[in-house]
């Protein structure tokens, strides 16, 4: 019988097939990632899938909500009273309340108003953000307060507020550093504090 040039007949022998790894065969050099000694992943004429490389799956477009901007929710604090903390009788109870009122001056906050009220100990304050009804009722209240201070004078509005803070934590109504002037202690309000009154 001759030979079968087209290797099509019964003495033709199949292909040799890589084994793998560790099993001494090479795969032929056409098959082989230049550098590497593993055979070539799909894409590069090899026949042997390269392990964890998977065509990256294009990421969904995320459908966002529309984005409407929001103006800053503006303060009913009225401006007259300046920054500082207060004590104020409630209306009904007279059981006092303690009350913060900051007014940021520079960085991103400046111009805007904020109102907390306070429960706990100074140093260690809660605070709870008051909201706009809050405000309104807070501020009306001490723009009304007033008080006798302990050498007979009467205090109005905000003042009346911080004295009264100022007397029940003993230090100064607005940076809390304690006082030790006769006339300070007098008014709840260091000498460069009382200037905001």
């Amino acid at each position: 019988m001759g030979s079968d040039p087209a290797g099509v007949g019964p003495s033709a022998r199949p292909p040799a097939r890589w084994a793998g790894p560790g099993s001494g065969a090479s795969s032929p050099p056409d098959q082989r990632v230049p550098g590497r000694g593993r055979p070539a992943g799909p894409g590069a004429g090899g026949w042997w899938p390269a392990v964890g490389h998977r065509a990256p799956t294009p990421a969904r477009p995320r459908l966002q909500p529309p984005s409407t901007p929001t103006a800053p929710r503006e303060s009913t604090i009225d401006p007259l009273i300046p920054g500082s903390h207060y004590a104020l009788p409630h209306p009904d109870t007279g059981v006092l309340g303690f009350f913060e009122v900051k007014r940021p001056k520079t960085g991103q906050w400046a111009g805007r108003t904020f109102a907390s009220r306070l429960v706990g100990s100074p140093g260690d304050y809660l605070r709870y953000r008051l909201d706009t009804r809050q405000q309104a009722t807070s501020s009306r209240l001490l723009m009304a307060d007033t008080v006798t201070t302990d050498d007979g004078r009467e205090l109005n509005g905000p003042e009346a507020g911080a004295y009264r803070y100022a007397k029940e934590h003993r230090v100064c109504a607005v940076c809390h550093a304690p006082l030790t002037d006769p006339v300070s202690r007098a008014r709840g309000l260091g000498p460069v504090c009382a200037s905001r009154f």
